[in-house]
C-alpha cells in the first residue's frame, strides 16, 4: 500500500523525479528498501561530515586537529561501508577511504579558516506557479551546507568532474538555493565542488542569488514536477543510469533479497 507523499518537497526530491519519476515513486511514495547503495555517495556523505565537524569544533571555541577529520571520517564511511546495502571488496574499500582522505584533506589546505557561523542551517519556503501565482501544495525544505559570518552560503559537493555553465544553470538544487538566497537577501551562493580527478582539485565559484529570469524558471520547472507527482504521473526514463539505480530490480520485475524479505 503506497504511503501519503512527504509534507515538503525538497531540493533532492525534485532532483530524483527529474532523473526518474519511477525512481521517486518508489523512493518517496512506496518508501522501499534500496536494493542496494552506490558506494560513492557514501564517501561524499563522509567528507561532508568531517568538514561539518570541522567547522562545529571551531564554533564551539576549539581548534581541532587535522588529523581528527580524518578519524571522523574514517568512522563515518567505515560505518557506511558496513551496512549490507554495500557490498564492497577490501580493496574497493581502502580506495575510498583513501579517496576520503584526500577530499577532506584538500578542503582543509584550502579553505579550513572560512568564517563560518552555521553548519546544516535549515530553511523552509513555500514557492508559487510563476504562471497562475498560486502557492504550491507543499513547502520547500532544505539545508545550507555553510553559512558564512557575512550571510553568504556554501554549498558543498564531491563530484568527478568540473560543474559546467549548463549544469549550474539547469541544476535543480542550485536553482532552489540562489533562490531562497534571494528571499532572504544574502549576498552570494557559492558553490565548492571537491573534484575526484587523479589530482584531486577544487572548484570554488560564486553563483549568486537568483536573477528574475532564472527565477522563473526555476519556479516553472518545480510547479511543473509538483503537479505531476500529485497527479501520480511517475513513468520510467530509460538510460545509462538505470544500471546504477537502486530500483532497478523492482523496475525490471526482478526478485531481490530485499523483495522478498518485504513479501514476507
Amino acid at each position: 500500500m503506497p504511503h501519503s507523499l512527504p509534507l515538503h518537497t525538497s531540493a533532492s526530491q525534485l532532483g530524483c523525479y527529474a532523473r526518474c519519476p519511477r525512481q521517486y515513486r518508489y523512493r518517496y511514495v512506496d518508501g522501499r528498501v534500496p536494493e542496494g547503495r552506490c558506494a560513492n555517495l557514501a564517501v561524499g556523505t563522509a567528507v561532508h561530515g568531517a568538514i561539518s565537524w570541522w567547522f562545529e569544533s571551531r564554533k564551539a571555541g576549539d581548534e581541532p586537529p587535522r588529523e581528527e577529520a580524518t578519524r571522523v571520517l574514517r568512522a563515518d564511511l567505515g560505518a557506511a561501508l558496513s551496512a549490507p546495502e554495500h557490498r564492497v571488496e577490501a580493496e574497493e574499500r581502502a580506495e575510498l577511504f583513501a579517496e576520503g582522505e584526500k577530499l577532506v584533506a584538500l578542503f582543509l589546505d584550502h579553505l579550513a579558516e572560512l568564517e563560518v557561523v552555521h553548519v546544516e542551517q535549515k530553511f523552509e519556503t513555500w514557492l508559487y506557479d510563476p504562471e497562475t501565482g498560486r502557492r504550491l501544495l507543499r513547502p520547500l525544505l532544505g539545508y545550507f551546507d555553510l553559512v558564512l559570518v557575512d550571510g553568504t552560503v556554501i554549498e558543498l559537493k564531491t563530484a568527478a568532474r568540473s560543474y559546467s555553465k549548463g549544469d549550474l544553470l539547469t541544476n535543480i538544487q542550485f536553482g532552489a538555493y540562489r533562490l531562497v538566497s534571494k528571499l532572504e537577501h544574502r549576498p552570494d551562493v557559492r558553490l565548492v565542488a571537491l573534484l575526484k580527478t587523479k589530482a584531486a582539485k577544487i572548484q570554488d565559484i560564486s553563483l549568486g542569488p537568483a536573477t528574475e529570469l532564472s527565477e522563473r524558471w526555476f519556479l516553472g520547472v518545480i510547479a511543473d514536477i509538483e503537479r505531476a507527482i500529485h497527479a501520480g504521473v511517475f513513468p520510467p526514463t530509460p538510460g545509462m543510469s538505470c544500471t546504477t539505480c537502486d530500483y532497478k530490480g523492482a523496475c525490471f520485475g526482478i526478485a531481490t533479497e530485499d523483495a522478498r524479505a518485504e513479501a514476507a
